[in-house]
């Protein structure tokens, strides 16, 4: 298995918790391992992304297969809520 970060904005029109649970389940259910979950908090966009001018950032350390990361990618495109995303390589 290998280290990833994910850090994520969610719009705020929907609750941060719920999206962090769901992007955790996303994780335990392709059979990776949740290190470490922060709530950034609100904060102003730089640019507007779609209608939205501000968002919930959070940042998640997780361990999963190499193998997964492609089908972990996909689950977090298709949140709606999920305005933007970033997976990178956590050493």
């Amino acid at each position: 298995m290998k280290n990833y970060e994910l850090m994520y904005i969610v719009n705020t029109t929907a609750t941060a918790v719920d999206e962090g649970a769901k992007v955790v389940g996303f994780i335990t259910a392709l059979g990776g391992k949740v290190i470490k979950e922060e709530f950034i908090g609100k904060k102003k966009l730089a640019y507007k992304i779609g209608k939205a001018v501000e968002g919930v950032y959070s940042v998640v350390n997780f361990s999963l297969d190499k193998d997964k990361i492609i089908e972990f990618r996909k689950k977090i495109a298709l949140n709606e809520n999920i305005i933007r995303s970033l997976i990178t390589v956590y050493v």
